[in-house]
């Protein structure tokens, strides 16, 4: 059986293209994906979407520590404070942080892991350099808005909903276009899904 034809600009197949929805969302601050390989190829991610919009997104694969010496290699003499998103009860509330605040005029490095919880804790227990970061974490969790990928924990979001939230709260920007993108990529498959395997969804 021959592949789907791609789209040459959102790479999806062409049934589900979704070019129509994409528009650009812009922040001060850098962004850097860490995903576990495993997720390069999963249809359902949010890493791909994230970076339709988001082009300058920084997205490295890997799991174990020199799979990150690039980024460790950007941040050695970096100025611009660095935070790992990630809960803990040593983590710094996003909604408490004065950005504006910070060296740089304000702009700082966000660092988010793309996986499952499960994939996530084995990155960071590989990575000591993560773990010495200073953590970023919600107080206000806002409810998932992602409902065709199943999460193992009710404070779950996937990375584009992380990401669209930690922009809104340090920038008050416009994060709809992630959004928007996010709601044509589950559209699309769920009209592309046989009737009873659309009756799994609410």
């Amino acid at each position: 059986m021959s592949q789907r034809e791609l789209c040459c600009q959102c790479q999806y197949p062409k049934s589900t293209c979704i070019c129509h929805a994409v528009s650009s969302v812009t922040t001060r601050h850098r962004v850097i994906i860490l995903q576990h390989p495993s997720e390069m190829e999963a249809s359902k991610g949010t890493v791909r979407l994230i970076k339709l919009c988001m082009p300058d997104v920084i997205c490295v694969a890997g799991e174990v520590e020199s799979d990150f010496d690039a980024v460790k290699a950007l941040l050695k003499d970096d100025q611009q404070p660095c935070y790992l998103v990630y809960p803990g009860e040593d983590s710094i509330a996003i909604e408490s942080l004065a950005a504006k605040d910070e060296p740089g005029g304000g702009a700082i490095t966000l660092i988010l892991l793309d996986g499952t919880w499960r994939k996530v804790h084995k990155i960071l227990q590989k990575n000591e350099w993560l773990l010495a970061l200073p953590k970023m974490s919600f107080s206000n969790v806002p409810e998932s808005r992602y409902w065709i990928r199943k999460a193992g924990r009710e404070d779950s979001l996937s990375t584009l909903e992380a990401l669209a939230y930690c922009i809104n709260q340090l920038d008050d920007s416009d994060v709809s276009p992630l959004y928007q993108v996010m709601d044509a990529m589950m559209e699309a498959r769920f009209h592309r899904m046989p009737q009873n395997v659309r009756e799994r969804y609410p």
